[in-house]
């Protein structure tokens, strides 16, 4: 077993305070890939940091830090044009490619949707657009849906649609759906969810998600203010959307009717402005519009316990937090 395979399988993390040079012996074989490999490792944050860091990798630290750097300032030079994409880039550099395009992806420029996006409508009112919206994909045209005014038989949309209105209007944008929400609603959402009235779930809408093959992340709780705002903030400059559930309760159990809500709700935030705004695309009454992020995360609920994976709203707990949406 080579160095970086005992990490590995061992899960040894900067936290078990191994000197990892005095538990293995030198390895023979191919040492660059073992440092590449390691420099990966200790990238993804598993090595801790400095003293901790160094007692982790021992002798080997000089080297592998000397990767990390190499990795970054090449990564630096990606984003300033200096290499070009696709398969050259692979060949350029060769064995080196997964460590550079790693911390590409960490040093993506920010996305920030700008402070003067309009909507418009179209289907008579039924489904908002809202055109050039910056994305991790670049420029994309967003399609949001009024609830109520979508028909209600054999769904009811009119009250309780936000939920299924949220996630349609995600799978439709990214997979450039025009069907209405109504045709959707009655081609899957029984079929994938085992429910075939709203409200829906979270647990509901995220199997519409996965079955459109849509990577998301469902983030319950509990949930601080702060911590929402963060982590909310630091996906959407990614250029990519959030689905999050909203109460008429703040985290002190105070009620501010018609604040969000006037009960429960769902929208999408789907891009913050550098001067920190994040813009909501609602379904509800309110239509699309500009929000204080410190404000709104504070009716973000949060579940205490294990959510009941019923494909229908039956309270906070199978409701609550946010879902995160990968392009």
């Amino acid at each position: 077993m080579d160095l970086i395979e005992f990490i590995l399988k061992n899960q040894i993390v900067a936290e078990d305070w191994v000197d990892i040079s005095e538990s293995m012996p030198l390895l023979l074989g191919n040492h660059a890939n073992l440092i590449r490999l390691m420099a990966m490792y200790v990238s993804e944050g598993k090595a801790g940091s400095g003293k901790t860091r160094k007692a982790l990798l021992g002798l080997y630290y000089d080297e592998v830090q000397a990767k990390i750097t190499w990795a970054y300032n090449a990564a630096r030079d990606v984003w300033a044009g200096k290499y070009p994409s696709g398969e050259q880039r692979k060949v350029a550099f060769g064995a080196d490619y997964d460590l550079v395009q790693y911390w590409v992806n960490q040093l993506r420029p920010a996305v920030f949707v700008p402070d003067n996006l309009k909507y418009s409508t179209d289907m008579s009112g039924k489904r908002y657009l809202i055109r050039q919206v910056p994305s991790a994909k670049g420029s994309i045209l967003w399609k949001g849906y009024d609830q109520h005014n979508q028909g209600s038989n054999p769904y009811v949309f009119d009250g309780s649609g936000c939920g299924f209105m949220s996630f349609y209007a995600v799978i439709s944008t990214l997979k450039g759906y025009n069907i209405t929400p109504l045709a959707y609603a009655d081609k899957y959402l029984e079929a994938v969810t085992g429910g075939s009235k709203c409200p829906i779930s979270i647990w509901a809408g995220c199997k519409l998600l996965e079955n459109e093959g849509i990577r998301h992340e469902w983030i319950k709780g509990p949930l601080t203010t702060e911590g929402c705002k963060n982590d909310i903030q630091a996906h959407l400059e990614k250029g990519l959307p959030v689905i999050i559930s909203l109460s008429i309760f703040d985290r002190d159990g105070k009620a501010y009717k018609g604040r969000y809500t006037n009960y429960a709700h769902y929208a999408i935030v789907i891009g913050s402005t550098q001067s920190g705004k994040w813009y909501l695309l609602d379904s509800g009454g309110q239509k699309p519009r500009y929000v204080d992020p410190a404000d709104m995360c504070r009716f973000i609920p949060g579940t205490v316990t294990e959510p009941k994976y019923d494909p229908v709203w039956n309270g906070f707990n199978n409701a609550a937090g946010y879902v995160k949406i990968y392009m």
